[in-house]
């Protein structure tokens, strides 16, 4: 995701569980670049991450965690929020994983 090209724009990004193995603020940023190169303008980003409470890490590799303020500082920019939401995931396995949940707009 941090070099994706297509020769196409989205109305609609939908993210469930990428963006929190991204752990540098470089990897974060190259990521929302590449939301904004390919999200219309006025199309929604739908993010759903770690939230503060989550686990340190995923399929033991390093996660970041994020509340609704931590992402609209990675996006707030270029997007207005419409929703968010911290909520509880139950794992295949059956343990219970914090997640926010956002719907951001695109604005800019």
């Amino acid at each position: 995701m941090l070099n994706f090209s297509v020769d196409k724009d989205f109305k609609v990004w939908h993210d469930r569980a990428v963006f929190h193995f991204l752990t540098t603020s470089t990897d974060q940023d190259k990521y929302r670049i590449s939301v904004l190169k390919h999200l219309d303008l006025d199309g929604f980003l739908i993010l759903s991450t770690f939230a503060l409470s989550g686990p340190d890490e995923c399929s033991s590799l390093p996660v970041a965690r994020y509340d609704i303020s931590s992402l609209i500082n990675i996006f707030g920019n270029e997007f207005r929020v419409l929703f968010s939401e911290e909520r509880i995931h139950t794992t295949p396995w059956g343990s219970s994983q914090p997640f926010t949940a956002a719907v951001f707009q695109r604005i800019h």
